[in-house]
């Protein structure tokens, strides 16, 4: 098992997308929130689901087939990073038309759902309303599938910069 040190997570990922490129694998991984829940730490997937980054706070691994790669995060400096969840009402739009969501509404109230959504910063309690409305109108009213599903497809994963307070 191969590793690598870096002094932050944001450098982390650079390293990640670096050996991707060079082992000419896919390097659009996105989170993966049931493998997620089921594992208890934030997992990333490729679209073939054989490449995946398991983020472990104090390093990323990366796992490429049957090879691991650590990532190691230490720090010069106390920098901190919060995962920042971001929506784009477009992705909803796409994510309810590719999922035949939204059957037992109108037109109407699709479009005020979709135009209450503001594209950037969401937070859990957001999501969870979004996903209510949409089982409300669905007749696929299975809440956790869809919550998962819409986590996977609808919400980006970043990290930015923590400011401390003192």
């Amino acid at each position: 098992m191969a590793s690598i040190v870096v002094k932050n997570k944001i450098e982390a990922w650079r390293k990640v997308k670096e050996l991707c490129n060079q082992c000419k694998i896919d390097d659009s991984f996105t989170f993966n929130s049931a493998k997620t829940l089921r594992a208890g730490y934030n997992i990333y997937t490729c679209e073939n689901d054989d490449n995946y980054v398991c983020d472990l706070e104090k390093r990323l691994e990366l796992n490429i087939g049957s090879k691991s790669i650590n990532i190691w995060i230490e720090p010069t400096n106390m920098v901190f990073y919060e995962e920042v969840k971001i929506i784009k009402a477009s992705k909803v739009m796409e994510f309810c038309a590719i999922h035949y969501l939204f059957d037992k509404g109108s037109l109407e109230s699709f479009y005020k759902l979709i135009n209450n959504i503001k594209d950037g910063k969401i937070s859990d309690d957001a999501i969870f309303i979004i996903v209510k409305d949409i089982c409300d109108y669905s007749s696929r009213a299975d809440f956790l599938t869809i919550l998962n599903m819409f986590n996977a497809e609808c919400v980006e994963h970043k990290y930015i910069e923590k400011e401390i307070k003192e």
